[in-house]
């Protein structure tokens, strides 16, 4: 039973993402202690497909086409992971007060397109603003994702594992302090 709910869950999260998700209103500006991160995903490639996105092993949000969403976490190192099928890993040290933009992509690999959490920096403003014009704010709702969460977090963890060890480093993407923008 537990092998078919693994491999249910990344058709849980194709499928499943609406309910997981809703329309919300944006936040202020990053706190004491605290980073603000917005995920937005442009229009693109793989459209039905949606990514859920984690902050270490904390489900933050479901990168859904044209959409994006915004979260809070603490200043400093920080891993975020995107999954859907296939993953990928970006590492950085946010500072806090700063809000950084992660923008979601589909890349073309053999066989398969894997998702990729790709920085804005602050001197690409215009583009990021032009791109997310098209999406839509869409909030998480946590309460009605605890099947999913539970199906799918030893996977995280495996993963996660994974991008620490020296070979998952070398596939990491890189976030720096001076790719947030200060509010």
């Amino acid at each position: 039973m537990r092998k078919l709910i693994l491999l249910a869950a990344p058709f849980w999260a194709a499928c499943s993402t609406p309910f997981m998700t809703g329309d919300t209103y944006p936040t202020g500006p990053a706190g004491p202690g605290e980073a603000k991160v917005v995920v937005y995903r442009p229009p693109g490639r793989n459209a039905p497909r949606d990514y859920a996105v984690y902050d270490g092993e904390r489900l933050v949000g479901f990168a859904e086409d044209r959409s994006w969403f915004e979260f809070r976490c603490p200043a400093g190192n920080r891993v975020f992971l995107i999954r859907s099928g296939n993953d990928s890993a970006l590492r950085g040290s946010l500072e806090a007060g700063r809000t950084y933009y992660l923008r979601v992509e589909s890349r073309v690999e053999p066989f398969r397109l894997r998702p990729v959490l790709v920085p804005v920096t602050a001197e690409a403003r215009e583009q990021r603003e032009e791109e997310m014009l098209d999406c839509q704010l869409r909030g998480f709702v946590p309460e009605n994702a605890f099947h999913f969460i539970d199906a799918t977090h030893y996977q995280v963890l495996e993963r996660l594992a994974y991008y620490a060890s020296p070979e998952g480093l070398r596939e990491c993407g890189a976030l720096r302090p001076e790719d947030g923008t200060k509010d």
